[in-house]
């Protein structure tokens, strides 16, 4: 063998230790950076699930407030302060519930660092008309009593006619035919006739609720002003609490805050009440 064949072959067996390492070296960089790459790809696909998330459950949220604030002190037509209302304390009993301009909208200004309440009392958005004059005290005939939704033994209902309105309760439906609790009077044809509604807003236990019910979850807080209008004016000023002036509240401010996970959205909204133009 000649000299020097030996030493060509062993200096190509095999990888040296360095080689090695630089490999594994380089392997770890790009797995890290690999890693990397997809940790923050994922965190940003939560931070955008969350915000979507957030995002849509507000739109709900100031929808359906808004929807509801808007009917305060809602009778069909007519400011309320400017109708004559049979259904009032100082209204023959029994009276099933009350509605007047003083108690449209009734305000819950908690303290500092907590969320507000609000609860609102008029017709629901829904509503239809007497088709015919009533018979007597007793005897509704509705235009179409599905719009108003299954009416059932004990639902409340507001009749208006741009003068006077008043509160009844059911007692019987048969089709379009509906038997009240004695009214005060006899409606003419063409009174509006609305589900009679009092509805609360408040945040509780993370939660959204109307009247109870969850809304929507990741509720942190809720903060509500009222503008207040003179006579034939536009809004002059927004207080945390009417105190005795809710009769003059003519435009509800909702601030909402919601969460999930990572992500906090503010939510603002000006709602003007239906029920205010004189």
């Amino acid at each position: 063998m000649r000299p020097g064949c030996g030493r060509g072959r062993a200096r190509q067996d095999g990888v040296t230790l360095v080689s090695w390492m630089v490999a594994q070296a380089l392997g770890l960089l790009v797995l890290l950076a690999l890693m990397t790459v997809w940790s923050s790809s994922r965190a940003s696909h939560r931070h955008q699930q969350s915000l979507a998330a957030v995002q849509e459950a507000g739109r709900i949220a100031l929808a359906l407030m808004a929807r509801d604030v808007r009917m305060a002190g809602f009778a069909g037509c007519g400011h309320t302060a400017l109708l004559n209302h049979l259904s009032v304390p100082s209204a023959r009993p029994p009276s099933p519930a009350l509605f007047h301009d003083g108690i449209a909208i009734a305000a819950t200004d908690h303290s500092p660092g907590t969320s507000d309440a609000i609860t609102i009392i008029g017709g629901s958005p829904e509503s239809t008309w007497l088709a015919a004059p009533m018979p007597d005290e007793q005897t509704l005939l509705l235009a179409s009593a599905q719009v108003l939704g299954r009416l059932s033994p004990g639902d409340l209902l507001l009749l208006s006619d741009c003068v006077q309105t008043e509160v009844v309760r059911v007692q019987a439906v048969a089709g379009d035919m509906v038997t009240v609790a004695t009214a005060h009077r006899r409606f003419a044809a063409g009174t509006e006739v609305m589900r009679y509604q009092q509805v609360q807003y408040r945040v509780e236990g993370g939660e959204l609720r109307r009247n109870g019910t969850a809304i929507v979850s990741g509720a942190e807080d809720l903060q509500i002003q009222y503008g207040l209008a003179g006579p034939g004016q536009p809004v002059r000023r927004y207080v945390s609490d009417p105190a005795g002036a809710t009769a003059d509240v003519a435009a509800v401010r909702l601030a909402l805050v919601l969460r999930d996970g990572e992500v906090v959205h503010p939510f603002a909204s000006t709602v003007a009440l239906r029920n205010r133009a004189r």
